[in-house]
């Protein structure tokens, strides 16, 4: 069997301390069980020159974060990255060279690295995409500034436009294109023409963690963090970001709580509290930010979660929502992107749509509000849903489930 060595590539971009890194953290450990050599290679990274580690079974190159100066700084960080690579990888004939991508919009760094290794395979993975972010996830309108005249688009509209050839420029040039989600690789097709056999859907997916630590330890968590054992815990976990929907999640709150008074919501993530403390303002007494937690803390409230909320306007995969449906926490889902592909409606979570509000893309609070409540008085329906949940995650989104894909698509790249 041909031997392989894989490069795994990482910015330092805000997803990279998310889903990205996540993502890669679990490819560290297929990687670990498997017989195929890796790296670890980290871009812009706060280090005034490079290094090179070896920790835990994973060797890793860093390389210095460049401040870029002109519209040609990225292209000749690009280039230089790849002559400074050649110092440290070696092509052998007897061994497979692959290049696995976790970024987008970055087409020269492919031409780079295929220039100093030529014989190398290149593996580009679509976690996200600038313009989708920027849009929320509104397709409709991607299309309808695509289908403008050039001379007609104004400054954002030209940026839209300018990321997503970007993006099809980098997909042309490597070999094998990986969607996390079916939608991602819809939207590509829509835009271009991309051959059958180049790209592929393989969802992200997590080491199975659930513990049923059973009522007794429950109760010992709630009290470790001073919630009463009559309360309902209803629980947020990411960014704190527009596009996750966290206004249209406050206003759901805000319903709910009449209704439910015993409720509290944790928002367990990082972001600007500032216009979020606003809307929450008549709810402050009920409501958590907990800023960013680490990972004990965070399966501790998963331990401890009556319901998840997963209220995202955009969403390239849904990290969060296999996390909590893993943990057996029943879940109320914007009904978009990967979050749509992830949750069937009333059997492993609610699907909450999305609607428009002052032409924005936003989820209907009103609606989301009666889904949670919907759970919180029938118990029987969030079991129900929260066993569905757990049996969809070890199905599809295991780790098992993502390593015999990631492993083959290795070979065959």
């Amino acid at each position: 069997m041909e031997k392989i060595k894989v490069y795994i590539f990482n910015g330092a971009c805000r997803a990279a301390a998310y889903g990205i890194g996540t993502y890669i953290n679990v490819l560290k450990e297929v990687l670990k069980k498997s017989n195929i050599d890796f790296c670890v290679v980290n871009l812009f990274e706060k280090c005034s020159e490079i290094k090179e580690s070896t920790e835990k079974g994973c060797h890793t190159i860093d390389i210095p974060y460049v401040r870029f100066n002109n519209l040609n700084s990225q292209k000749h960080y690009s280039r230089n990255v790849a002559y400074l690579l050649k110092e440290f990888i070696h092509e052998d004939k007897d061994t497979k060279l692959v290049f696995h991508l976790n970024f987008m919009t970055d087409p020269d760094f492919v031409s780079s690295l295929r220039k100093m290794f030529t014989h190398c395979k290149v593996v580009l993975v679509a976690h996200y995409t600038n313009w989708s972010f920027e849009l929320m996830g509104d397709e409709e309108k991607l299309q309808k500034i695509w289908n403008k005249k050039p001379r007609t688009r104004n400054v954002f509209e030209k940026q839209i436009i300018q990321s997503l050839k970007t993006d099809i420029r980098m997909i042309n040039k490597v070999d094998k294109l990986v969607c996390v989600a079916e939608h991602t690789l819809r939207t590509f097709r829509r835009f271009t023409e991309i051959d059958h056999h180049k790209a592929v859907v393989i969802n992200n997916a997590l080491q199975d963690e659930y513990q049923d630590i059973g009522h007794d330890a429950k109760m010992k968590l709630r009290e470790k963090y001073r919630i009463a054992p009559d309360e309902k815990v209803l629980l947020y976990v990411g960014r704190l970001d527009a596009v996750k929907g966290i206004s249209s999640l406050l206003e759901a709150f805000g319903n709910v709580v009449k209704v439910h008074p015993e409720v509290r919501l944790f928002l367990l993530g990082d972001g600007d509290y500032t216009s979020w403390l606003q809307c929450a303002k008549d709810n402050w007494a009920r409501i958590s930010f907990t800023g960013h937690l680490e990972k004990e803390q965070v399966c501790d409230f998963y331990k401890m979660a009556d319901l998840g909320i997963v209220s995202s306007i955009h969403e390239e995969f849904g990290l969060v929502a296999i996390e909590m449906m893993m943990h057996r926490v029943p879940i109320v889902v914007g009904d978009t992107g990967g979050l749509a592909e992830i949750v069937e409606d009333n059997f492993s979570g609610l699907k909450v749509p999305v609607c428009y509000k002052d032409e924005k893309r936003t989820l209907d609070a009103e609606v989301m509000a009666g889904k949670i409540c919907g759970l919180l008085e029938h118990g029987e329906q969030a079991e129900r849903i929260a066993d569905n949940g757990r049996a969809v995650f070890l199905k599809r989104y295991n780790a098992d489930v993502f390593a015999s894909k990631m492993l083959d698509l290795y070979q065959k790249v």
